[in-house]
């Protein structure tokens, strides 16, 4: 930290540099580099970039579990527009977890290439242009599902 002046586990992807702990996942960082240069990224998200790489971290975990347990506990419910819009303002103990459930759900739905195609620009705008009138449904859906 004093020296580089970033947390261990971070990703430098246009230096192609992965700096990684024995407590990370395999695939996290890793996904940081190869993603960056699936396409042009010209704007990144926390949701997007962030649920991409956790979504291929290449762990077992129950990440739906995980983000159930912590609405419950904290009681509360999430809205994707508003993590969308506002990463930061809410703790990794969620975000990353959720984002990674996302991301999945806007592969599973849309297909890979789409995904590829957004990636370039991970902003809810972009989202609207590339998935359509279907994008806010999968959504919906998506947040009834994890707040219930």
């Amino acid at each position: 930290m004093n020296l580089l002046k970033a947390n261990l586990g971070f990703t430098e992807p246009g230096f192609c540099i992965v700096h990684s702990h024995y407590q990370q996942t395999k695939g996290h960082e890793m996904t940081h580099v190869i993603s960056n240069y699936s396409t042009k990224v010209i704007n990144k998200t926390g949701l997007i970039n962030e649920g991409t790489a956790v979504c291929f971290d290449q762990t077992n975990q129950n990440k739906e579990q995980i983000v159930k347990d912590w609405l419950k506990a904290n009681d509360k419910k999430i809205s994707i527009g508003d993590l969308w819009a506002d990463w930061k303002n809410y703790p990794e103990d969620l975000t990353y977890p959720l984002s990674g459930l996302f991301v999945k759900e806007l592969i599973d739905r849309f297909g890979k290439e789409k995904f590829i195609e957004f990636f370039s620009n991970q902003t809810y705008e972009n989202a609207k242009l590339i998935f359509g009138a279907d994008l806010d449904k999968v959504i919906k859906d998506f947040e009834n599902k994890i707040n219930t």
